[in-house]
């Protein structure tokens, strides 16, 4: 065995125990750690959040273990009398919207070949407003004058609802608890009566209408009662309205051939609501058997449905007509968000309706169109680009508008061909927001802070100049933030104007001298320049300078610089005389100008004599 092989013998081992394998291959030692197969461990269960779960939350519950090879999960929720429900065979347990129904015990089981194990229970425990009461009354029958008369309120909540008692139109509550006495009942008892049930999630209440027999006997004609007198309900929900019907004794039950509710009246009859149109498959209405109690249920109301409604009963006897006047005004509102600054950084957006809501309606808050909170107000972030809204629990599909801040605003310019100077021009602001966006115009300036130049949508130039070209951007701000446009660049167009003509050199000019002219104008676009000599058709040069390399007598003269461009002309005048000859003298430009000033005072002076001869 030669050196190699006994060191792979050496070297080669496998130990069972610890799963170590061992390895060496020429002077390579190479171990392979592998842990050992096992059943999983008790499962461990969290749920998240870990606070208060509210109905509507979003809510998770994890199984897990330690297991080789890994585990597969099951979630189960007991049943109080029945075997485990099956839920998922993920690891993960999520409730998106979890709902009061959603409370229970859950478990899970963790699995794979070596062994299943059971996690301990967990409970779930939903909070969530009370729901519609139920009130009962006791004796159920008739109600006579000194009977001790019996209420009895019950919500479903959690954590279970106090009871208040109130009589309709009393601010101060008759009674506390679920059970409200009258001992000695008579006629001044009678009215409407409303339990309120309440727990910190919220309030509800139901209303249940309180009339002796000695009462009803004792009005000898016609009568309705209503029940509620008022309603103030909000779009896309559903109302109830009940009433209650006398007639005379010589009235029989068997006598009455009609009952029925309407708003309107046609040729002096009032009009059944189930042949009118506009509430086609929304109302229901009727009477309890063997009883005067009727209702009327409308349902998906809507802001035209805010009306006057009353009850109408017919008999077969002559004059046995009669309608309930004043009826019950109803009024349809719908749902809107209220946005209040607190501070800085926080805003309370509050659900609000015009009128107040006759059934304590309780509100869920919906982000970005999924469900995050249930209550009246909500605080968010002024930072918050998300869209807000409110809907009455338990009303689909019409809740307020959504709120939002505004997105980046996008800016038009009108007329977008090319601006000249002298046109009128509108640049516009505008962007999606809710509340409405508030705007403001700014030009941007390279050396100072922008100059606030409007606080309308709108900034308009009536008549656009050439200084008005630069960098423009606006703002939108709502309560809920603020956002800034992309600049737009305002160009105008305009025609050069009066040249300015410069000489080099500026001092005398003496013939054999290179003479420079220069010529520059402001001009938009930039001008073309071109130069011609006083009497002469042709240019003597174009481009901005205008060199001349042997200036002589020859070329002196008025010269002129033509600036041009696609919006218009204009020129410049230059006159050039040389000062003198290499070695002799001419006209400077000084003595032409003497000369000329001396003529003109020549010939005042014969015109004067002229004049006085």
């Amino acid at each position: 065995m030669n050196n190699r092989d006994s060191l792979r013998e050496r070297h080669t081992s496998i130990h069972s125990n610890d799963q170590l394998s061992t390895l060496t291959s020429s002077n390579l030692l190479v171990c392979l750690f592998t842990s050992p197969p096992d059943g999983p461990q008790r499962p461990s269960v969290s749920v998240s959040p870990s606070a208060e779960m509210l109905e509507g939350d979003s809510v998770t519950l994890t199984c897990s273990t330690d297991a080789n090879p890994a585990a597969n999960y099951t979630w189960y929720k007991q049943g109080g009398t029945s075997d485990p429900r099956l839920l998922s065979e993920e690891p993960q347990l999520v409730f998106s919207s979890i709902q009061s129904s959603d409370s229970g015990r859950y478990f899970c089981t963790a699995e794979n070949q070596l062994g299943r194990k059971t996690s301990d229970f967990i409970s779930i425990d939903v909070k969530y407003g009370p729901q519609r009461p139920s009130v009962s009354v006791s004796p159920s029958a008739e109600m006579l004058e000194g009977d001790s008369v019996t209420l009895t309120c019950s919500a479903d909540a959690n954590p279970a609802a106090s009871y208040t008692w109130y009589k309709e139109h009393e601010d101060s509550p008759r009674a506390s608890g679920q059970i409200f006495t009258i001992t000695n009942f008579t006629a001044e008892h009678s009215g409407n009566y409303y339990c309120e049930a309440q727990n910190e999630m919220g309030r509800s209440n139901s209303t249940i209408r309180l009339i002796p027999s000695s009462v009803i006997q004792s009005q000898d004609g016609w009568r309705v009662i209503y029940y509620p007198t008022y309603v103030c309900a909000a779009k896309g929900s559903t109302v109830d309205i009940s009433s209650f019907y006398t007639h005379p004794p010589r009235i029989r039950s068997s006598d009455i051939k009609d009952r029925f509710w309407f708003t309107k009246e046609k040729d002096g009859e009032p009009v059944d609501l189930r042949t009118d149109s506009e509430y086609s498959d929304r109302v229901t209405y009727g009477c309890y058997s063997n009883s005067k109690d009727c209702y009327l249920t409308i349902t998906d109301v809507r802001e035209s449905d805010s009306a006057e409604y009353k009850f109408r009963f017919m008999t077969e006897k002559m004059g046995g007509k009669y309608t309930g006047s004043p009826g019950v005004t109803l009024s349809v509102t719908g749902l809107q968000v209220q946005v209040r600054r607190l501070n800085s950084t926080w805003l309370e957006l509050t659900c609000h309706s015009s009128c107040v809501l006759s059934d304590r309606p309780k509100y869920v808050w919906y982000k970005n169109e999924e469900i995050i909170k249930t209550g009246s107000s909500l605080p968010v972030s002024s930072a918050s680009t998300d869209r807000y809204s409110c809907y009455l629990r338990g009303s689909c599909g019409h809740g307020s508008p959504a709120v939002y801040g505004p997105q980046r605003p996008s800016v038009s310019v009108s007329p977008s061909a090319e601006m000249l100077e002298g046109d009128s021009v509108t640049l516009t602001c505008s962007t999606d927001a809710n509340p409405a966006a508030n705007y403001t115009w700014y030009k941007a300036h390279r050396t100072s802070d922008p100059h606030l130049l409007s606080k309308e949508p709108h900034l308009v130039f009536s008549s656009i100049q050439s200084s008005d070209s630069g960098r423009y951007f606006c703002t939108a701000e709502n309560q809920l933030g603020r956002k800034t446009s992309d600049f737009i660049s305002i160009d105008v167009k305009y025609g050069p104007q009066r040249p300015s003509v410069s000489v080099s050199p500026s001092a005398e000019m003496l013939e054999g001298d290179s003479v420079t002219l220069t010529c520059s104008t402001d001009a938009n676009p930039a001008a073309s320049y071109t130069w011609y000599k006083e009497h002469e058709d042709s240019p003597r040069a174009s481009g901005q300078i205008f060199t001349i390399t042997d200036f002589t007598a020859e070329h002196s003269g008025n010269y002129y610089c033509e600036a041009q461009n696609e919006m218009g002309r204009s020129n410049s005048t230059l006159r050039l005389i040389p000062s003198s000859e290499k070695g002799g003298s001419t006209w400077s430009t000084t003595t032409t100008v003497f000369a000329s000033i001396s003529a003109v005072f020549l010939l005042i002076i014969i015109l004067a004599v002229l004049y006085i001869r």
